[in-house]
């Protein structure tokens, strides 16, 4: 088990994660903003720890690292306390949180006492992990073993990464202790709602359709629902940052899209997606770059992105779709041969329909006389502003339908098994520009620092 020491090592590790920008902490008789702090710091803690995973190859660094980190992070608090920089705050609880807690206290309850359940989380995630857990070490085992040639190995290795280490203390491998590592993926999404000003309603209508519509994965083991959660979050955030242009929230935007890369190689195409639908629109893709505080956070993910590529070029993993005259010929014969096609139009279609679904009930629910009776203003159902959401969802789908039309394996077979876990993305999407339509962000004046963000005057 982990001992007291390693423990504190690694929360103050993953604080000094959080707060690793001198501008954090600048100002005198200041306060930190809780809930933004505690979403930003899990997410860039455990890209830290990737990254500094891929960069030393093994656990035993990692954790001299983590000490290191541990005992900078400590004395740059307490040097901060003694100077009066910083006061001791309390999480801002409104009576709806503890509603949204007792929501996802149930979840918690699921992640802790069931096992891992999903097969792809059982053969590729937990698998790798398990590797990991018991050579510790990313350059000990034999990747190419033809036993592990089910496993994915070409996929990033973020989520059996933070796995191995978080149980590369323990003394034997089992099925449920290795899954509380969900609770660090679960931490940062609910730490984000409560940052953002939404009305309690607006936020109970985001959990609630994410827990409906992912039903069990987000507690058998996959990461695909979290990895969909965060594409969402990160929709919300940059929504909420054009509105308020308040730093923090392009923060935790970036931070979230960063980090769906080192879960599976979608995730590349997610933040592509997103990208080009800032970029049609013109909603502020190029203030990325030109916010100071922002643009250096940037560094993390996309260290971690770049060393996991080297990584595959070391190891010479090769991924399972590749743009090469085989694939062209491939998706030549698949369009000629019109059943395939179909196929794949016809499951792409099917994938979808639960979300067409919740966006008809919550259409009736407020057509109801008595929500329109109490509604304060007039139900919008689109706004021009968001229309970047839909069109990154848009992208999105047509990559799909790319994907499984390029696939090397039967197009029936890789669509009934992955296609309802790489939907989420979309589904979720349009959950958050729905909720941007009922509870739109107010447009302020603020363009607050990340120092005041994080930093409040007393």
């Amino acid at each position: 088990m982990l001992d007291a020491f390693e423990l504190f090592s690694y929360f103050l590790a993953l604080i000094y994660a959080g707060i690793w920008v001198p501008e954090f902490f600048t100002a005198t008789d200041n306060k930190i903003e809780p809930w933004s702090f505690i979403a930003t710091a899990t997410l860039s803690g455990l890209l830290t720890v990737y990254l500094a995973f891929l960069t030393l190859g093994n656990f035993t660094q990692v954790f001299y690292l983590c000490h290191l980190i541990g005992a900078i992070s400590a004395a740059w608090l307490i040097y901060k306390a003694r100077r009066g920089h910083l006061k001791p705050v309390s999480l801002p609880f409104e009576s709806w949180h503890w509603f949204l807690l007792g929501l996802a206290s149930i979840l918690v309850f699921a992640i802790f006492f069931t096992g891992i359940s999903d097969w792809q989380a059982r053969s590729v995630w937990y698998f790798q992990a398990k590797i990991l857990h018991h050579t510790g070490s990313l350059n000990a085992p034999d990747w190419h073993n033809l036993h592990y040639s089910f496993v994915f190995t070409a996929y990033p290795k973020l989520y059996p990464v933070v796995i191995a280490f978080l149980t590369s203390s323990w003394p034997s491998w089992n099925e449920y202790a290795p899954k509380w590592t969900v609770l660090l993926l679960l931490l940062p999404i609910v730490a984000s709602l409560f940052s953002l000003k939404l009305k309690p309603s607006s936020v109970i209508l985001i959990f609630l359709a994410i827990f409906g519509i992912s039903g069990s994965s987000l507690w058998n083991g996959s990461p695909s629902a979290y990895v969909a959660a965060f594409f969402a979050m990160g929709l919300l955030n940059f929504a909420y940052y054009q509105k308020t242009r308040e730093k923090i929230h392009m923060l935790q935007s970036l931070l979230f899209m960063g980090i769906i890369p080192s879960f599976n190689p979608d995730g590349i195409a997610m933040v592509v997606c997103f990208a080009l639908a800032l970029s049609f629109f013109n909603s502020g893709a190029g203030a990325i770059f030109r916010e100071r505080n922002v643009s250096k956070f940037v560094l993390i993910p996309v260290g971690a992105f770049v060393f996991w590529q080297l990584r595959k070029l070391e190891f010479h993993f090769v991924d399972t779709i590749i743009a090469d005259r085989e694939t062209f010929l491939r998706m030549v014969q698949r369009l000629v041969d019109i059943k395939p096609f179909f196929q794949i139009v016809r499951n792409t279609l099917r994938a979808h329909l639960d979300i067409l679904m919740f966006v008809g009930l919550v259409a009736i629910y407020f057509r109801l006389p008595n929500v329109r009776a109490q509604s304060d203003s007039q139900i919008v159902w689109y706004r021009k502003d968001y229309n970047w959401i839909l069109a990154a969802s848009a992208f999105y789908v047509l990559f799909l339908f790319l994907m499984y039309w390029a696939t090397p394996f039967n197009v029936q077979w890789y669509a009934d098994a992955s296609l309802k876990n790489a939907a989420l993305s979309v589904k979720f999407a349009i959950i958050v520009y729905i909720a941007l339509c009922l509870d739109p962000p107010l447009e302020t004046a603020k363009n607050r620092d990340l120092d005041e963000v994080f930093i409040e005057d007393v």
